[in-house]
């Protein structure tokens, strides 16, 4: 190797190694939690936790206002509605 290739490398190293070290500490802070769950489930329920939050959102935001909808269309809108009114 020549020493104008070694220069190159030596810089490299240093910027993946200044550039990296956020994500390094954020996967060692992420470590913890993440072990603990492990041992607590198992590593083959671990895809779970993983989708929970994806199948939370869709649920609330996809599949509650598909019911709401179709029971609009079932029953014409037509709901019980309480009144905000308050009466003196």
């Amino acid at each position: 190797m020549t020493k104008n290739t070694e220069k190159h490398v030596g810089f490299n190293n240093r910027l993946a190694a200044i550039v990296g070290w956020p994500v390094i500490k954020v996967f060692h802070l992420l470590e913890f939690p993440l072990a603990a769950i492990q041992r607590r489930v198992g590593i083959k329920h671990m895809p779970w936790i993983f989708l929970f939050p994806n199948l939370a959102f869709f649920g609330i935001f996809v599949v509650i206002p598909l019911f709401i909808n179709f029971a609009f269309s079932l029953t014409g809108g037509a709901f019980p509605r309480k009144s905000c009114v308050y009466r003196n």
